[in-house]
């Protein structure tokens, strides 16, 4: 946590948005794929 707090008043957030919108981005599609392979096996 404390490693967190020290990269953040480092760098601040704008390396932080484009990581959360990339793994969001990226776990979401992994739930499409997810779904989508549910409905063709089942």
């Amino acid at each position: 946590m404390e490693s967190i707090i020290l990269m953040n008043s480092k760098w601040g957030n704008d390396m932080f948005v484009p990581m959360y919108l990339f793994f969001g981005g990226l776990s979401g599609g992994l739930f499409v794929v997810a779904v989508a392979a549910d409905q063709t096996w089942n």
